[in-house]
C-alpha cells in the first residue's frame, strides 16, 4: 500500500503555461499540498527509488491534506510518465493548462536564452526539435526514459533542452491530452487555458 502523502493530483503543464503561478497559488489552501520543490523528478528519474522516497522527498510537509499535488510540466511531453503514474497512483486527477503554442515556444526559447541554456537561433533550435521528433528518441520506451535519466542526472536540465530542444513537443496538445485521457479517461483530465489564468 502506497504512503498517505503522495500525489494524487498533477499539474502536467505546459512550460511557460503559467504553472509555477498556480503552484503557487494553489499551494495557498489548507487543504492543498503541493510538491517542494515544484517540480519532482521522481516519475522522471527516480522510479525505482520507489513511493517511499518520492513522499518523503517531495511532500514531507504532509499533515492529513486532502489534495497532494505533483505540478512538473515535463509530465505532458514524456510519454513513459503516464505510465508509471498509472502502475503506481490510484485514482490520479490531471489538470493541463494550454497556452498559444506558438507563443508557448517562443516564450521557452528566450527563457533558456536569458539563461545562457540556449545560444542558437529560434529556427536552428526548431528544425532540431522537428528532426528529433522525426527520428526519435520520442520518449516513449523505458530505453528512452533511460536516456532521458542518464542526461538529466550527469549533465542536468540545460543539457537536456540542449540536446533534445523540448519546443514543439509540449504544444501538440491533441497528441498529448489524448495520451492521459486514453489511460486515465476524459474526466480525469481537466483543461485549463493560459489566458484564463491570466
Amino acid at each position: 500500500m502506497p504512503p498517505p502523502n503522495v500525489a494524487n493530483f498533477f499539474l502536467l503543464g505546459t512550460s511557460k503555461g503559467g504553472t509555477t503561478s498556480l503552484h503557487h497559488y494553489l499551494s495557498k489552501h489548507p487543504a492543498v499540498l503541493m510538491s517542494d520543490p515544484k517540480e519532482p523528478s521522481f516519475f522522471r528519474a527516480e522510479y525505482e527509488k520507489g513511493l517511499e522516497y518520492y513522499a518523503d522527498r517531495y511532500f514531507h510537509k504532509y499533515s492529513g491534506q486532502k489534495v497532494i499535488g505533483d505540478a512538473a510540466p515535463q509530465h505532458l511531453y514524456l510519454p513513459y510518465v503516464a505510465r508509471r503514474i498509472a502502475e503506481s497512483i490510484a485514482n490520479p486527477r490531471f489538470a493541463v493548462i494550454c497556452r498559444n503554442p506558438v507563443d508557448r515556444a517562443v516564450s521557452a526559447y528566450w527563457h533558456n536564452v536569458s539563461r545562457g541554456i540556449e545560444t542558437r537561433s529560434f529556427d536552428d533550435v526548431i528544425e532540431q526539435n522537428l528532426k528529433r521528433l522525426a527520428e526519435g528518441p520520442r520518449f516513449e520506451t523505458e530505453d528512452e526514459a533511460g536516456l532521458y535519466k542518464d542526461v538529466l542526472i550527469n549533465k542536468g536540465n540545460a543539457e537536456l533542452q540542449r540536446r533534445f530542444g523540448f519546443y514543439v513537443e509540449p504544444g501538440h496538445y491533441d497528441e498529448l491530452i489524448g495520451h492521459y485521457r486514453s489511460i486515465f479517461g476524459n474526466e480525469r483530465v481537466k483543461v485549463l487555458f493560459f489566458d484564463d489564468l491570466a
